[in-house]
């Protein structure tokens, strides 16, 4: 099935559905001609093995506890095995409802209030959020942009680990909103750094399955077991699948003393547990979304070619896509003085995440959602061109 085919199957119009993106999002302009590209979710229907194994389930009519059987467990690893070459274990496992659940799960469970948090810059806004509002210190360290390429800075990481006694760092990993898919070598030096000042690294690792042409993801719990003392891995597939409704995510665990003292932690909260339905769309994904998310990748691929191709002959700048279906794109030469939110919404008629939320040296920047119709990336990409 080409692009164009998989659109025309699988695309679908989301207005009027309670649609964070397309209703929420939009309600305050009164503006139909505006089209949202922020909300990193999908506008295609799921894979139809999770519609027809959710049907079964809500047809069954029973919707008392249960548990999480063997099946899952075996059909999660063998996706991992099959499209990261990763060995996961069953007893690794703990769940969150969502990684950012797990995010917070786990910075409270392994530091106490006051202690030093570090972020990379630009960085997914809830990750500045699960510091502060746990009363951790934030430190930030700014990503090297190379032209669209952004490296991180590993001699700014180490003295500010060291000058500021840092006890974990959040990573993204591929990283949302710059689309790197870290390398091995890129994570072995990060990872040394971490075993040198006795810092706990978190991976999230949520658009691990969504990489372009010639990309390889590496999971951190793939790495040499040295490191897996100070690892603690999230990852899941609602990304992936478009499951954002079914907060579910697997908060990875190698280590059996961090193992213990996650435990602890979410014992004594009452935290932690899978809810079936969730954790079955999940599994009905793994199972039967192969094929489908081979086309999802054709068309946000054939999308970034295509904002690639179009905005950098105007000087603008489009981060190099390697993973996830989010691109970064910074206006700053084409603003010409002008407000980026009024040149986006009320200019250029879309909607985008705006770079001052990933961090304040971004203000001119705006993150794009590729997971839509060709129609839509094009309508936005063409109104930027026009307007300039």
């Amino acid at each position: 099935m080409n692009n164009k085919e998989f659109t025309e199957k699988y695309y679908v119009n989301r207005k009027n559905s309670n649609c964070l993106k397309w209703d929420e999002g939009l309600a305050e302009y009164h503006d139909d001609e505006i089209v949202p590209v922020f909300v990193a979710d999908m506008d295609f229907r799921c894979p139809e093995s999770v519609v027809e194994g959710l049907r079964s389930l809500v047809d069954f009519g029973v919707f008392g506890y249960a548990h999480i059987g063997d099946e899952y467990y075996n059909e999660w690893i063998k996706w991992n095995k099959d499209h990261h070459n990763v060995e996961y274990k069953k007893e690794w496992v703990r769940f969150s409802l969502g990684a950012v659940s797990g995010i917070y799960h786990t910075i409270n469970a392994f530091t106490k209030e006051g202690d030093a948090v570090m972020i990379m810059l630009p960085s997914y806004p809830p990750f500045k959020g699960s510091v502060l509002k746990t009363n951790r210190k934030l430190v930030e360290t700014s990503l090297i942009d190379h032209n669209g390429h952004f490296e991180m800075d590993f001699e700014d990481i180490e003295n500010k680990v060291a000058k500021e006694n840092v006890k974990m760092i959040v990573l993204c990993s591929p990283h949302n909103p710059i689309g790197r898919v870290w390398t091995k070598e890129e994570l072995t030096r990060l990872l040394d750094i971490a075993m040198k000042y006795d810092v706990l690294v978190l991976s999230d690792e949520v658009h691990q399955d969504l990489l372009m042409p010639g990309f390889k993801h590496s999971p951190i719990l793939s790495m040499d077991e040295k490191y897996h003392s100070h690892l603690i891995e999230l990852n899941a597939c609602a990304k992936t699948f478009n499951l954002a409704q079914l907060s579910h995510s697997h908060v990875l665990i190698a280590d059996e003393k961090l193992r213990a003292i996650y435990d602890e932690y979410t014992g004594y909260h009452h935290i932690g547990s899978a809810k079936y339905l969730n954790a079955m769309g999940s599994y009905f994904a793994y199972k039967g979304g192969a094929k489908w998310l081979e086309g999802v990748l054709g068309v946000v691929y054939e999308n970034y070619l295509y904002v690639k191709e179009k905005l950098t002959p105007y000087n603008i700048e489009v981060t190099d896509l390697e993973g996830t279906y989010l691109v970064f794109v910074n206006l700053e030469n084409v603003l010409k003085g002008r407000d980026v939110h009024d040149f986006a919404i009320k200019t250029c008629k879309f909607l985008p995440n705006f770079g001052d939320t990933f961090g304040e040296d971004y203000a001119s920047w705006v993150r794009l959602n590729l997971a839509t119709s060709k129609e839509n990336i094009e309508k936005v990409v063409n109104s930027i061109i026009n307007n300039i």
